[in-house]
């Protein structure tokens, strides 16, 4: 089994779900969740026994040095595979050292869609699906090889927040489908 990091800067709902999943029909063994900060999100984890940490570096000032703290974690955890829900671009050692092995779990249909505001600008578009796209990352921001994309259809008749949930949905999907596929694969 593969050996899992959880890196997470928001509120981990969509990891909370992959983790159940994963504890129901071990795919994985998840060794250890890093956290951005200090969140509801940390404190909610603590009911699974999984080590938590956060990272003591800050991202703004030193995006090299967080990265190496990154790479720390997961190198004296024996950590295979890292799954991100992170809104920080990663770079440095940690790139080098896990290349092909750092997935992000990006809500939109990639290429459309990059960045923080891909949720915001989906719906405000004329575009009528969710899309989520799980990929290797690179030093590029969501460009990175895709293993796995699926798309839903935007319900514009609810408001923004409430047509969410079936995105929410298609990104616990995605998640799942990318950690079947992580688990078949050769470190």
């Amino acid at each position: 089994m593969k050996n899992i990091a959880y890196l997470i800067s928001g509120s981990g709902r969509t990891f909370e779900k992959l983790l159940q999943f994963n504890l129901e029909y071990p795919l994985s063994t998840p060794k250890i969740l890093i956290f951005r900060e200090k969140s509801s999100a940390y404190k909610r984890f603590k009911k699974y026994n999984i080590p938590r940490l956060v990272i003591k570096n800050n991202f703004l000032k030193n995006r090299d040095k967080a990265c190496d703290e990154i790479l720390d974690y997961c190198t004296s955890n024996s950590i295979d595979y890292i799954f991100m829900g992170f809104d920080r671009l990663l770079s440095g050692k940690l790139l080098l050292r896990y290349n092909k092995r750092i997935i992000n779990i990006h809500p939109s249909f990639l290429p459309h869609f990059k960045g923080l505001n891909a949720v915001y600008e989906q719906y405000y578009s004329n575009e009528k699906f969710w899309g989520c796209t799980s990929h290797f990352i690179d030093h590029k921001m969501d460009e990175g090889e895709i293993i796995y994309q699926d798309k839903v259809l935007i319900n514009k008749e609810l408001n923004f927040k409430d047509s969410q949930i079936d995105l929410f949905n298609l990104l616990c999907e995605v998640s799942i489908r990318t950690l079947m596929h992580v688990s078949q694969l050769n470190p």
